[in-house]
């Protein structure tokens, strides 16, 4: 056992502070007297100061040298545990935004954890240490590990979860380690996870040794669970698609409303059920820059999630250059298809992506992809397989004849170039043996029919066929590679991959290939080169931060 506060043992001072008085206390016989009238204050001896006297035991004695060992016991706060010891508490601390909600009785599920944090800490022992966890997809230390309550008061002040739901296993985690050299985990929640599905449908394991506390109330909540803006290429007009949620127990007419600078875009009413979800589609004036959806109704516990800010998109169009002659008709081919493609822009001054003929091509610029589409030349070559044998029942040799071929097909479906190519009823003509400097992507036997071409600095694709003697162009095949084509080298452009991010979440983007590489005449061409720092500006509203990145090429 321990004290606290040993100072409080000063109060033992009043228990011989109380004997003394009881042996110094005159006490005088009781006298019985017929009246006090006869005695007069002039007949009344006075005594020469006073004696030590036999200690009595009174109940009055025994009474007050207990009240004052209780006195003292309270004031030197006794401790039944290691003196030497310190308690150690790893509370996490659920950080979605739900905890935030505002039940009827004005407080939130964060206010109630923070109150029943309070009496556990303060009443183990003043000098407990603690450390603060916040969940989310990377566990964040708020105060610790191992702060002084006093300390880490101020930083759970200002603690204010508002995340998106996620799971919290990181953080649990993160908490059982710290609590290896002794500690008590407690994870504080505003409902109980679901140990099968998780929070946010990932299973979370918690072990018998953390204590979960809950402070949840079941509360009504309209959430807005999903935005996306598109634009039309051709119009440059908008659509907002959205998904609405009735979080609570009961059903609620919701409104939704969308405003740019105050003034209103759109609007729309809605009945929502209880727990049910429903999706929305509205539209959107091209160039206004910045939309703000706000959804409403009766109830609404938590308002964090019924206000969404959306910037308008900007359209990442690949330039193609099609460097077919004008009466070939594989240039036909393909422009039929890219004119279906919205993201696909003609353009040969400042093309991404280049569609010609097999061989080399007149303005070819480093890091622009390359579609190649042969035939190919008949270029001899040492083969180790029998290629599949051609129409007419020709062998192959030193000098090869193009074969034809009808399947099987062997298709790298890790690529997402081929994703959604089946080539089903496809006969492939016109395909020659290639140099060994590839990874094959299709081919059928030892034959290769559309291969990556491994020694290039830059991205080409070969594709082995001769058109006029295919009908791959006629498959659904052929619009669904050349969009797959597309859909690749705008995701490799340089910029934002998209222009809007949920809270928490990566943002990701390209720098281009010319500002990282190092400006040297010599360089020789390579997979990864060394680059410079490249400093890049984020602005947001009206505040600006310079930082610096160090990229690969």
């Amino acid at each position: 056992m321990y004290f606290a506060n040993p100072w409080g043992l000063l109060g033992l001072l009043a228990l011989p502070a109380i004997v003394v008085l009881h042996l110094f206390h005159r006490r005088f016989p009781p006298r019985l007297v017929g009246g006090l009238h006869l005695w007069g204050v002039e007949q009344r001896i006075p005594i020469e100061g006073r004696r030590r006297e036999t200690l009595p035991i009174t109940p009055s004695l025994l009474l007050e040298l207990l009240a004052a060992l209780l006195l003292t016991l309270l004031l030197s706060q006794p401790r039944f545990s290691d003196p030497e010891g310190v308690a150690h508490f790893i509370v996490v601390l659920g950080n979605s935004a739900s905890m935030a909600a505002v039940g009827g009785d004005g407080l939130s599920a964060r206010d109630r954890t923070i109150a029943e944090l309070r009496l556990r800490v303060e009443a183990f022992a003043a000098n407990a240490r603690v450390t603060f966890i916040a969940t989310g997809r990377r566990a964040a230390l708020v105060a610790g590990p191992a702060a002084e309550w006093s300390e880490a008061q101020a930083a759970l002040d200002e603690w204010q979860p508002e995340l998106p739901d996620h799971s919290p296993q990181s953080a649990i985690d993160l908490g059982i380690q710290l609590a290896e050299d002794g500690g008590q985990v407690l994870f504080l929640t505003d409902q109980l996870p679901d140990t099968d599905s998780g929070e946010s449908g990932v299973s979370v394991g918690i072990p018998q040794s953390v204590e979960v506390v809950a402070g949840g109330l079941p509360l009504a909540n309209l959430a807005i669970t999903s935005a996306h803006w598109s634009l039309d290429p051709q119009t440059l007009a908008g659509t907002v698609d959205l998904r609405v949620a009735n979080l609570g127990p009961r059903p609620q007419a919701a409104t939704v409303r969308g405003t740019v600078a105050g003034k209103p875009v759109f609007e729309s009413s809605l009945d929502l059920e209880p727990q049910a979800e429903s999706a929305l589609q509205a539209p959107v004036p091209g160039g206004v820059g910045e939309l703000t959806i706000s959804l409403s109704g009766v109830e609404d516990a938590l308002v964090v999630d019924s206000e969404v800010t959306l910037i308008e998109p900007k359209l990442r169009s690949v330039h193609v250059d099609v460097v077919f002659p004008d009466d070939d008709p594989r240039r036909t081919d393909v422009l039929r298809v890219l004119n279906q493609i919205p993201a696909a822009s003609l353009n040969s001054s400042v093309a991404e992506l280049s569609i010609g003929p097999a061989g080399p091509v007149d303005g070819h610029t480093d890091g622009q992809w390359r579609l190649s589409i042969g035939p190919f030349a008949a270029t001899p070559v040492e083969t180790t397989g029998t290629p599949p044998q051609p129409e007419g029942g020709a062998s192959a040799t030193t000098s090869p004849e193009p074969v034809t071929v009808a399947g099987p097909y062997l298709l790298d479906k890790r690529n997402p170039l081929l994703e959604g190519v089946q080539l089903d009823g496809v006969v492939w003509g016109g395909a020659f043996p290639l140099a060994n400097d590839y990874l094959p992507l299709i081919s059928c036997g030892s034959v290769p029919l559309l291969v990556q071409r491994a020694s290039n600095r830059t991205t080409t694709y070969d594709l082995n066929i001769d058109l006029a003697r295919s009908n791959f162009t006629a498959s659904p095949d052929w619009p669904i590679l050349l969009s797959n084509l597309i859909a690749l080298r705008q995701q490799a452009l340089p910029g934002l991959s998209r222009w809007n991010f949920r809270v928490n979440e990566d943002v990701r983007f390209r720098i281009a290939p010319a500002a990282l590489r190092n400006a040297s005449a010599t360089d020789e061409p390579s997979a990864t080169t060394a680059s410079e720092p490249v400093e890049l500006t984020l602005t947001h509203d009206g505040e600006s931060r310079t930082i610096s990145t160090l990229g690969l090429v």
